[in-house]
């Protein structure tokens, strides 16, 4: 092909294939390359957490320095297991949140207790105990959580859903339907913001009161079309 002799290649014919949502795009990063890229499946949970309450990977040292225990929320990312002197297993977990990664040690009655829940690529909230010692400090895994069961979250009114150009608001439908019929305590309004080809934002106000759960912003999140889910503070 240098003098322009040779035939032009051939393209595969490739199926046509719906675009990843975010989610989707970050699971596949992290299958691929065995850490998020582009961005980490926590961050937009930050907006619907209290702050104040939860300790991030970034602000550990600060925090630390009473040893008090700490409410950490993350990815499993890592575990590795080892026999326990007296039987069973213990093992060593990396948790990752949008700022980094911390490692901790989880006893044997603990991961026992949450052998299942704490396999990697889970999400989950952790109590954990802190031991320090001069610069060093140590973490263990004192109490876990599945995060969309945990209530870490200060009290939101309404959440606000930003669909991505040319999405179908339909796909969501399913999924706004089962949140409708949820008993949940913590309920509110649902604004649905579907961008317009003129760069106007048009936004929809669905007839319902729905659960806002942190389980149910999840959900909205992995509907594919879906940018972001953002919590909406009561007045």
């Amino acid at each position: 092909g240098l003098f322009g002799e040779a035939e032009p290649a051939l393209r595969p014919a490739l199926p046509a294939a719906k675009p990843w949502n975010g989610q989707q795009k970050l699971d596949e990063e992290f299958r691929s390359i065995g850490f998020y890229f582009s961005g980490h499946p926590l961050d937009d949970v930050l907006s619907g957490i209290d702050r104040e309450r939860v300790t991030l990977a970034i602000e550990i040292a600060d925090r630390a320095a009473d040893g008090k225990p700490l409410e950490m929320i993350g990815i499993v990312r890592l575990r590795s297991d080892k026999p326990a002197r007296n039987g069973g297993k213990f093992a060593f977990l990396t948790l990752s949140d949008p700022t980094g990664e911390v490692e901790m040690m989880v006893f044997p009655e603990t991961l026992s207790q949450n052998y299942d829940l704490l396999q990697v690529g889970n999400a989950v909230a952790i109590t954990v105990g802190v031991k320090r010692n001069g610069e060093e400090i140590r973490l263990n895994a004192e109490r876990v959580v599945q995060l969309e069961a945990a209530r870490l979250g200060k009290a939101a009114g309404a959440l606000r859903v930003r669909l991505a150009l040319g999405a179908n608001a339909g796909d969501i439908a399913g999924v706004v339907q089962h949140l409708a019929k949820l008993p949940d305590s913590e309920r509110g309004e649902i604004l649905v913001e579907l961008p317009l080809e003129d760069g106007r934002i048009v936004t929809l106000k669905l007839p319902q009161t729905y659960t806002i759960s942190l389980k149910a912003q999840r959900a909205l999140k992995d509907v594919p079309g879906v940018e972001r889910v953002e919590p909406l503070r009561a007045a």
